[in-house]
């Protein structure tokens, strides 16, 4: 669990309370007056009986009062910073600087708690301790990406004196919790957090601040022990999100505590911080994402896959049926899906050349690196005459002699298909090609076709602003003038952050240049897509933090407005625009997600989801009824699926409605087009991305 506030600016705090795939609790120091629950207590530090005998001001290591022995050690403190009296309103507390130090708990089983838990804290954070964007873990155990995670943390959301109390969990089936109420608090004031959630109970998830019951959700999780530690006041290592404030104590149970419960440890609480007897004032509920219609497997269809209307054998093909480039209208009225197909995440034409610690690393993943394919995977197609219904045989649209899949489908006004295509050289986790390889270790190719996909031109290669290698996950915009915007993320020889590159054709797609690159210092500009508002700003939502940018003379340049996201990492957004401007982000983020925006991007709903049982890595096109039809893929790993889906976005502009695929209101046509292993297998650890 992570908590974090916005104390840039004197008066209340604002605090936004989000549950994904933690806990977290705040509670205070043991008053004789009065005493906490103690059944299924599994961890419990209390700064004023740090060394298990007596409050210590030179304690380096901060006992467990639990009984269960899971101490903890301070880290990276040049001399500890105990603080405070033992009086009433000024407990004694472990200070933490915000500059990397943090208390440690070491793997233990108790502390794996899957099908209930607590987290209770008390803890101040101190006024104008943190920067936008930035997260304040209180007690945080694995980095989201193990299925068994939890942790709280406090961030600003984004505007001045607004804080943001996250909660978290994520399962093994990649769910996320990320959720929660808004509060008001008074800057460098003490509260008392206690988030409980229950597999077996209703509601799941409970926020409790000081002693009130403010929210409640009815998500429910899958959580599996992982053997990552328990940190507190930062996010594992002190190497990043670090928590500016004092801790009095923690304590996490592993079962949930009752409404009772909750409140007989906040009357001790009360005992040592008189102040968190005031309940706060509650500014937002918690909202529960809105879906309705279809369920997520009544309403997708299944286009190709390794085990349904597979592709005829070609050499080398093997159980990956996928990575989607999108779904478009032709001029006949029917509709092109485009898709590769070869054996794995990545399909190395043969032989090929790879790193020695990239080898043992995907080896350790399961990647099947002797595989034997001439041409690695192709870009290939279905086409259905029915709106989605059913589709034809897979077709063959490219074959390189090198791995080849693609990223897009785009129609332009003039009726032309224009498909990219990325291009994988067989090297891998090297500082440059080997000799006679291709130079590049992905570039780009875009396909021309002016009879509605049945016939390619020449692949047309794009210009690459980095010398070690171009990719891309974008859609296409076409502005008023009618050139045509296409984004691609970049890296140069030895370089150590992704940025963005724009281009522009303003000949139908037979040449382009670039126009633009985006680089930020401190965070890739990875994946990105964009659209184009009624006003003719542009607004692109990057890969991994949801970064939010725009540009007000047609991607020309560029600056950064804030994130989607508070935590968690997004993959591969795909962005589409509503006539009324609103914003509707898909994206993989444990699972396939919605995101909506109703203000240029400034602020964004909590993730809605879509189909959260699959990978993800979503393509598609904005129908001219307005409802959104969408590709993507089961897994990351073989075997594979391609999926589609349909849905629209609801008149509040706060959820979604699942639609069957072929009905009469999705026949119009698209509007341009997209414009605007096992599913929880963690790929970035095995390609070693961050």
């Amino acid at each position: 669990m992570y908590a974090s506030v916005d104390s840039r600016k004197a008066g209340p705090l604002k605090v936004f309370v989000v549950i994904g795939l933690a806990v977290f609790a705040l509670t205070k120091w043991v008053s004789p007056a009065r005493s906490a629950v103690e059944e299924g207590l599994v961890l419990y530090l209390n700064a004023a009986n740090n060394s298990g005998q007596d409050f210590d001001a030179q304690a380096t290591t901060w006992t467990d009062l639990s009984g269960k022995g899971n101490n903890g050690v301070l880290r990276n403190y040049d001399t500890p910073t105990w603080v405070g009296s033992g009086q009433p309103g000024d407990p004694y507390c472990l200070q933490f600087n915000g500059q990397g130090n943090y208390v440690e708990i070491a793997q233990a089983a108790s502390l794996d708690t899957p099908e209930a838990f607590t987290i209770e804290a008390l803890v101040r954070i101190r006024q104008g301790s943190l920067k936008a964007e930035e997260m304040a873990p209180f007690l945080a155990k694995g980095g989201m990406g193990s299925g068994g995670d939890y942790n709280l943390q406090v961030r600003l959301s984004g505007q001045i004196g607004r804080l943001f109390v996250n909660a978290q969990i994520k399962d093994k089936n990649e769910d996320i919790l990320n959720t929660g109420p808004i509060i008001e608090l008074d800057d460098d004031t003490f509260g008392h957090y206690v988030f409980s959630y229950d597999t077996n109970s209703e509601p799941h998830c409970k926020w409790y601040v000081n002693g009130a019951l403010i929210g409640t959700s009815n998500q429910k999780f899958e959580l599996v022990a992982n053997d990552n530690p328990l940190a507190i006041g930062s996010h594992q290592t002190g190497e990043k999100h670090r928590l500016q404030g004092d801790i009095a104590y923690v304590r996490l149970y592993s079962r949930a505590l009752t409404a009772e419960e909750a409140q007989q440890n906040h009357a001790e609480a009360v005992t040592i911080v008189p102040a968190v007897a005031e309940p706060p004032k509650v500014l937002k509920k918690v909202e529960e994402p809105t879906v309705k219609g279809l369920t997520a497997e009544q309403a997708r269809v299944c286009v190709t896959g390794a085990d349904h209307n597979r592709p005829d054998h070609f050499p080398g093909l093997g159980d990956f049926i996928g990575w989607v480039g999108g779904v478009a209208r032709m001029p006949d009225g029917d509709l092109l899906f485009v898709h590769s197909a070869g054996y794995w995440h990545s399909s190395f034409a043969w032989p090929m050349v790879i790193g020695e610690e990239t080898r043992k690393r995907w080896e350790a993943g399961g990647w099947p690196l002797d595989h034997k394919a001439p041409t690695g995977g192709r870009t290939m197609g279905c086409r259905s005459s029915d709106n989605g219904k059913t589709w034809s045989k897979p077709f063959t649209i490219y074959d390189d002699p090198q791995d080849d899949g693609p990223d897009n489908i785009f129609v332009t006004r003039e009726g032309t298909v224009l498909v990219f295509v990325n291009v994988q050289a067989n090297w891998y986790g090297l500082s440059e090609a080997p000799e006679g390889l291709q130079e590049l270790n992905t570039k780009q190719l875009v396909l021309r076709s002016t009879d509605g996909g049945k016939t390619w031109s020449e692949p047309i290669a794009i210009e690459s602003a980095g010398d070690y290698y171009s990719r891309s996950h974008s859609n296409c915009i076409q502005l008023p003038d009618g050139g045509i915007l296409w984004q691609t993320y970049d890296m140069d020889k030895g370089g150590s952050r992704l940025y963005g590159v724009i281009h522009r054709s303003d000949d139908d797609g037979k040449s382009w240049q670039v126009i633009s690159t985006i680089r930020q210092e401190d965070v890739n500009v990875d994946e990105g897509d964009m659209v184009r508002l009624s006003n003719g700003r542009l607004v692109m939502v990057v890969r991994p933090d949801g970064g939010v940018y725009v540009s007000d003379d047609d991607g020309v340049t560029w600056r950064r407005t804030g994130q989607m996201v508070t935590s968690g990492k997004v993959k591969a957004p795909a962005t589409f625009v509503l006539s009324d401007d609103t914003i509707v982000c898909t994206c993989t983020y444990g699972g396939l997600q919605v995101f909506l925006s109703s203000d240029g991007g400034e602020t964004w709903t909590d993730a809605i989801p879509l189909d959260t049982s699959c990978y993800g890595y979503p393509k598609g096109s904005l129908m001219e009824d307005e409802s959104i039809l969408l590709g993507y893929v089961k897994s990351g790993a073989a075997p594979n699926r391609c999926y589609l889906i349909r849905f629209r976005v609801n008149e509040n502009r706060d959820g979604i409605q699942l639609l069957s695929i072929g009905e009469e209101t999705n026949q119009a046509g698209a509007v341009g087009s997209s414009q605007t292993g096992e599913v929880n297998q963690d790929w970035d650890a095995i390609l070693g991305e961050a």
